[in-house]
């Protein structure tokens, strides 16, 4: 017989698991020894069913043996006493277990003569069963009762650990999304915004694999991923399912065989872990760019996962969306600047395609010296327009064919200002209007209109007066046919230094050379 001083402290040691590590581990060996202690039993069993998968119990042991002697997962069916006990309606007492339906003889080898059970049931989630088992005759009057108190606080202890573990996954997916948000909007390009998506939708969940696939025509891109491809293409993937179309969120039980589909190759040990695939379309209204791929090991995902897909997914379509929209702009733009460009073409038919080829000169030195984005762009422009300033000069010293007066070379001189003075009226050209200000200054200061030299002169401007240089030099003239390439060469090398920027020199016949070598292969 058990004091009431005794059952007390025990039902206390089950109420005090609230506050501890709410881990299985951690709780069930506490547990099922106050459980013993509160009904003088000789062993007991602590069984939790899974929070996804309600046909597979933990269990616990303590003083009576399992048919089963492995530790982990168990599916209820696996067990009739467990199955019986779970499946009971209320508390199940069995004074004379020898001749139960559940009787087990393994339990009977090891003298179970009586079993009482509990269901483990907070509001109507029905978590497992408490067992304890006697071998010397039934339990006690009240040991019923005692049992179900039990296992109602014990079934409020783990509510209280799954809301706090649901409230802190909760708190750490926002956290995660928020840091995938702002990385995302912080992105310099594409690519990094994507990589950030990426890796923000492996962490939210819990996946083994995350990647963003981007329509490319008929075929699929792989933006970004985690973890290894094995070689895997980027582009050139199968297209994505149709049913991505409909832009909601699909679900592959097949997942490896998804996989597989859209030719992505992953570790054996990743394929191994998979068991279900997430697609969250990409979309921008009724346009799908693509998806955000997620490996799942979980049977079953968490249903707050595809919240917190749609999420990432909504920021990367932000991200494609501003792109595209930028393109278009950027297309305006040059529209704009090709228009600004032919006006002056037309007034001057010696700078005809001029223009152009020392755009696209100066674009390729660019990338070779390094530069990239908004650089690249205002030094495209700037190149476009580095002579639209010779708008304002009169057409009759435009067109002399004989050498100009000082006064007319005045005129000349200060179409860079007239430039700048122009660009810096248009906003989206402003940037390039100091580029185009200092288009003719020297590397030796003997330049105009402000006499800058070496590195005073604005790194697009050396880019620009190189590339002008070299299109002048090939490209035939009404009063020169074009120099020979070799000759060219040999110019611009000697003004190295002098006119012209070395390192920009060297760049220049760099892209060139290689211009040349393909065009040799071509033919």
């Amino acid at each position: 017989m058990v004091s009431g001083a005794e059952q007390f402290a025990a039902l206390t040691r089950i109420a005090g698991l609230v506050e501890a590590p709410g881990t299985f581990e951690l709780i069930a060996p506490v547990a099922a020894s106050a459980t013993r202690a509160l009904v003088a039993a000789d062993g007991a069993w602590l069984c939790v069913r899974r929070r996804r998968h309600a046909d597979l119990v933990l269990r616990h042991t303590d003083g009576v043996a399992p048919r089963q002697p492995y530790s982990g997962d168990i599916p209820i069916a696996a067990d009739m006493l467990v199955e019986t006990a779970i499946l009971a309606d209320g508390t199940l007492r069995i004074d004379d277990y020898e001749s139960h339906e559940a009787s087990d003889p393994h339990l009977r080898a090891q003298g179970v003569r009586a079993v009482l059970a509990a269901p483990l049931v907070a509001g109507t989630l029905n978590q497992g069963v408490l067992i304890a088992f006697r071998r010397d005759g039934p339990f006690d009057a009240g040991a019923d009762t005692l049992l179900a108190q039990a296992a109602q606080m014990l079934a409020l202890v783990l509510a209280t650990h799954d809301a706090r573990r649901a409230h802190g996954q909760a708190l750490a997916r926002e956290q995660l999304l928020a840091r995938a948000a702002n990385e995302t909007a912080a992105a310099p390009d594409i690519e990094a915004a994507m990589r950030h998506t990426a890796v923000g939708a492996a962490g939210v969940a819990d996946a083994v694999f995350a990647a963003v696939l981007l329509a490319n025509g008929p075929r699929t891109r792989l933006v970004s991923a985690t973890g290894d491809l094995l070689g895997s293409p980027r582009t050139g993937l199968a297209p994505l399912p149709a049913a991505l179309n409909r832009g909601r969120p699909q679900l592959y039980i097949d997942a490896v065989g998804l996989i597989a589909q859209l030719g992505i190759t992953l570790p054996p040990e990743s394929v191994a872990r998979g068991r279900l695939c997430v697609l969250e379309p990409i979309a921008d209204g009724d346009d799908v760019f693509g998806a955000v791929l997620v490996l799942i090991a979980a049977d079953a995902p968490d249903p707050s996962v595809f919240g917190s897909l749609e999420t990432l997914a909504g920021n990367a379509g932000g991200v494609l969306r501003r792109a595209r929209l930028h393109t278009e702009i950027e297309g305006a733009y040059l529209s704009t600047v090709t228009a600004l460009a032919n006006a002056l073409e037309a007034k001057d038919l010696q700078t005809q395609e001029h223009a152009s080829a020392t755009s696209r000169l100066a674009v390729a030195v660019g990338r070779e010296l390094g530069l990239e984005g908004g650089d690249l762009r205002d030094l495209e422009f700037a190149a476009v327009l580095h002579d639209v300033g010779k708008i304002a000069i009169p057409d009759e010293i435009l067109s002399r064919r004989g050498p100009l007066s000082d006064e007319e070379w005045a005129f000349v001189r200060d179409h860079t200002i007239v430039g700048e003075r122009i660009l810096r009226g248009i906003p989206f050209l402003q940037s390039a209007a100091s580029a185009v200000r200092s288009a003719h200054e020297r590397w030796d200061g003997a330049g105009y209109p402000d006499g800058l030299a070496g590195d005073q002169i604005p790194l697009l401007s050396r880019i620009v007066f190189s590339c002008d240089t070299w299109d002048v030099m090939t490209s035939d003239r009404p009063y020169r046919e074009a120099l020979t390439r070799a000759e060219a060469e040999r110019r611009l090398e000697a003004e190295a230094g002098h006119q012209l920027d070395p390192q920009v020199v060297s760049a220049l016949l760099a892209v060139v050379g290689r211009r040349d070598a393909r065009e040799r292969v071509a033919v």
